[in-house]
């Protein structure tokens, strides 16, 4: 009995305690903006104004005289200036925290509801008018999310890039009627070996099939990617298996109604057709609006050592290089046309030129030993000058089965991805049992503040068709 008695009285003092807990939530919220806001103190000079944040209020000064102030209701964390309209003149973009979740105005079906005392985020936007004063020209409702910083981006069309406190990142531009929300991440999916072996040519059933499978990862990520391990041909005599192989256009076509529109080409059996293999490969990607790298067409008189991928306001330096082309080797009279691994100080270089290009790096990297599940000292060894260079994400490919994915730091502190080898994609079975599983990879970039980072990777081992 007496045990029962305790157990209620501890129970009545425990919701006593959490209903004060909330009523002093309540009071707080009610009475004071979030407490971990960061106010800004800013000075921004435009024309002859000047626009002052101090003290969580915003004053438009003319020669000295005020000729706006922030509404007193408001406090202002945030002020930026950008031509998010492009009609010539600066906006002013506030971020402030006032009392009721609703901008300027109630929607229609809330007219008749009373206004909420909490305390709640929004960004405002105000055109400045020829007496300097700050005329509302959209309002936002409560953000939903504790923003702690933003900022712009973008030179043609103004990007608005915020951050919240747990370091998420989202990007919004003008539309004709107000902000909206623009995708500001983008996501790679990647597959390794594509190899067309003879019995693969054989098959009547075509080659849509070999990649129906992987049509809806495909369809889910903004750039979708494998190595090509077999170059095109277009003539049914140069159409072979290995040791040389040569896949007729009907694989590339298949390649391109799966949603591949990345393609690695440098690997050690780009020349196995020669320099006709080397151009009917790149005539037909570049026909379909398909990224190639690691090759380049035999007309070309200057070397490009990677191309640039647009995507979502984001842009990637694509690389690929290969060891070896089986000791068939055109640099002699064709320097450019297969893009092999140059000297140490040559490939941190042209990394850091893509770097300096591009927000990110990619590199596809045809190395290694075949059938050995471990990366041997050349791989270790330029992974780490790629990491060191810049490159955010280097992806293996040659030894025909799956070695290990991990991050590595680059002398600057830089995170670079580095997948050894994702095995094979596509092949006929090989003389090991592991070159029957091969590894997708994936991963995302996003695009915040600070500029573009990986936002996260996985792998999965996934069987290699035929």
């Amino acid at each position: 009995m007496k045990n029962t008695k305790t157990k209620k009285v501890i129970m009545i003092t425990a919701a006593v305690i959490i209903l004060i807990a909330v009523v002093v939530y309540m009071i707080t919220a009610s009475s004071q903006p979030y407490s971990g806001a960061e106010w800004k103190e800013k000075e921004i000079s435009l024309n002859d104004r000047t626009i002052m944040l101090r003290n969580k209020k915003i004053s438009i000064k003319e020669k000295g005289k005020a000729t706006w102030n922030s509404p007193k209701e408001y406090k202002v964390e945030d002020v930026l200036m950008a031509d998010i309209d492009s009609d010539g003149s600066e906006e002013m973009t506030v971020l402030l925290w006032k009392r009721g979740k609703y901008g300027n105005s109630k929607p229609l079906w809330e007219k008749d509801k009373k206004e909420d005392k909490f305390w709640s985020q929004h960004i405002f936007i105000y055109e400045i008018n020829e007496k300097g004063e700050a005329v509302s020209k959209w309002f936002a409702s409560d953000l939903g999310m504790q923003v702690k910083r933003m900022a712009y981006t973008g030179d043609k069309k103004p990007i608005l890039l915020t951050e919240d406190t747990k370091g998420n990142s989202s990007a919004w531009i003008w539309a004709s009627w107000g902000m909206t929300n623009v995708e500001n991440n983008v996501s790679f999916v990647v597959y390794g070996d594509n190899i067309i072996h003879k019995e693969m040519l054989e098959n009547a059933a075509g080659y849509d099939r070999l990649y129906e499978d992987v049509k809806t990862k495909i369809s889910e990520a903004d750039i979708a990617a494998l190595n090509a391990e077999t170059v095109l041909v277009d003539k049914e005599s140069a159409v072979s298996g290995y040791p040389q192989f040569g896949s007729p256009i009907a694989v590339g076509e298949a390649l391109r109604d799966a949603g591949f529109s990345l393609i690695c080409c440098a690997n050690n059996h780009a020349m196995d057709k020669g320099i006709y293999g080397i151009d009917t490969t790149a005539d037909f990607y570049e026909a379909n609006d398909m990224t190639y790298v690691g090759i380049q067409k035999s007309s070309e008189k200057e070397y490009v050592p990677y191309k640039i991928i647009n995507c979502h306001g984001s842009s990637f330096a694509v690389f690929a290089y290969t060891e070896h082309t089986n000791g068939f080797d055109p640099r002699d009279k064709y320097p450019y046309v297969v893009h092999y691994f140059p000297e140490e100080e040559k490939l941190r270089e042209e990394i850091k030129k893509g770097k300096e290009a591009a927000d990110a790096v990619l590199v596809f990297a045809h190395w290694g030993e075949e059938y050995e599940a471990e990366p041997n000292e050349y791989q270790k060894k330029t992974a780490q000058i790629l990491a060191d260079a810049g490159a955010d994400v280097v992806i293996g490919s040659h030894p025909h089965v799956v070695q290990k994915t991990e991050v590595i730091k680059g002398e600057k502190g830089n995170d670079t991805l580095v997948c050894y080898s994702l095995g094979n994609f596509r092949a006929m079975p090989g003389k090991d049992e592991r070159s029957k599983t091969g590894c997708r990879l994936e991963f995302t970039f996003e695009r915040g503040i600070d500029g573009v980072s990986m936002k996260s990777y996985e792998t999965e081992e996934i069987p290699v068709l035929h």
